[in-house]
């Protein structure tokens, strides 16, 4: 979704607050940046306390048919979060593996 460092980030945000030709309600900015203000400082403390960080790919089509639900898991932003995980750890030479959704992960 977004390409570069932080400062491209809020350069985006606030051409999306503060621009008139972008037309978006003021509740439809403030969910916007409330869904960026969680994940990214997040991905940050992650990247930098660990050296190998691990994600097990879950099957979010098949979670959002669940009618009571649907709308939690769309909120989340899972994807969102797992590539700013992914960039910055290029970024910071992190090593991030994806597990399957089919390998047994569980105990």
């Amino acid at each position: 979704m977004f390409v570069g460092n932080r400062h491209s980030i809020v350069k985006i945000l606030i051409f999306l607050f503060f621009h008139k030709s972008f037309r978006i309600s003021i509740e439809a900015k403030c969910l916007l940046f409330k869904k960026l203000e969680v994940p990214y400082p997040l991905s940050t403390k992650i990247i930098r306390e660990n050296q190998r960080i691990v994600l097990e790919d879950l099957n979010v089509s098949g979670m959002v048919k669940n009618r009571k639900l649907s709308r939690a898991i769309s909120d989340v932003g899972c994807r969102t979060f797992r590539t700013f995980l992914e960039r910055k750890a290029e970024k910071y030479g992190r090593d991030l593996r994806i597990i399957s959704k089919w390998e047994p992960t569980s105990q």
